[in-house]
């Protein structure tokens, strides 16, 4: 039986992935939106942790459907406050109260 997170991210957002690639590639984005990192990158780096969380799964889809915000993400990962603070994210659920806990 297939979660609702993963049914959700499955049908729904891949078509929000398309209209993301589609306005990227509008603007021009190459590497950042705005050539330095702005409240814009690390809304995309927000979704890229969402589509990596492990309830989802789904990074293989957001480097396929997205892949101007896959190079956003790449070049946020160079700045290494950023990347120990994902990695710090990747140790929490992105989705907390997907699983009810036993008490």
């Amino acid at each position: 039986m297939i979660s609702f997170v993963k049914y959700y991210f499955s049908k729904i957002s891949l078509d929000n992935l398309k209209k993301l690639e589609k306005m990227l590639t509008h603007i021009g984005v190459t590497d950042l939106v705005l050539g330095k990192k702005c409240l814009a990158d690390l809304a995309v780096l927000n979704m890229y942790c969402m589509f990596t969380d492990k309830s989802v799964n789904c990074e293989e889809d957001f480097k396929t459907h997205a892949p101007t915000a896959m190079k956003i993400v790449e070049k946020c990962k160079t700045d290494p406050k950023i990347t120990e603070a994902m990695n710090d994210a990747k140790c929490r659920p992105f989705f907390p109260f997907q699983k009810i806990s036993k008490m």
